[in-house]
């Protein structure tokens, strides 16, 4: 009993983490975490199969949630302003935010179109404007993407870094530094 109480004191108040990982470095503060860790991280053991499909998942607890929400078809969270129902509380919470919020985060910067998915806004670019993802670079400080390096280093300084750009006369109705190149803003 009291190496219990040992263990959760380091581990909970102390902070303590004296199990790493060989593979990658990180720290936990139990070894059964760190066992399960090795085996779903590197070994990518499945340790639980679904016997109507075989799909494998590393928590019994998702295997559960497969079978319930995907072969019984039991969608227990109901949206509350459309009464559309979903399995997993996360779908419900993405379907609020961008049918009833209409919370379009990614703004086409060509026809200032928006939408809810980075992803959204990629294919967009790519079959109406002809920009393919590969000519795309997203912000790794959030989701804004670019389509030109120097776009991207004028974004971090002037909205990370808080760095003021210098003032830019226009002209013939683009920004002289951008030269009529497009650019994705948030």
């Amino acid at each position: 009993m009291k190496t219990s109480l040992n263990s959760h004191i380091q581990c909970v108040h102390e902070g303590k983490k004296p199990f790493k990982c060989d593979e990658c470095d990180t720290s936990f503060a139990l070894k059964s975490v760190l066992d399960a860790h090795v085996d779903q991280v590197h070994k990518k053991i499945k340790r639980f199969v679904c016997t109507l499909c075989g799909h494998g998942f590393y928590q019994k607890i998702a295997l559960d949630r497969h079978v319930e929400t995907v072969h019984e078809k039991k969608k227990p969270h109901k949206c509350v302003l459309c009464d559309t129902s979903f399995g997993a509380k996360g779908s419900l919470k993405t379907h609020i935010r961008e049918v009833h919020d209409k919370i379009k985060p990614f703004i086409c910067s060509i026809c200032n179109k928006g939408f809810p998915k980075s992803y959204k806004l990629r294919n967009h670019m790519a079959s109406i404007h002809k920009i393919k993802e590969e000519e795309t670079i997203q912000c790794h400080l959030c989701p804004v993407w670019f389509t030109r390096t120097g776009s991207l280093k004028r974004h971090i300084s002037s909205v990370h870094e808080g760095i003021k750009p210098p003032k830019v006369e226009k002209a013939h109705g683009f920004n002289s530094q951008s030269k009529g190149r497009v650019e994705m803003l948030p």
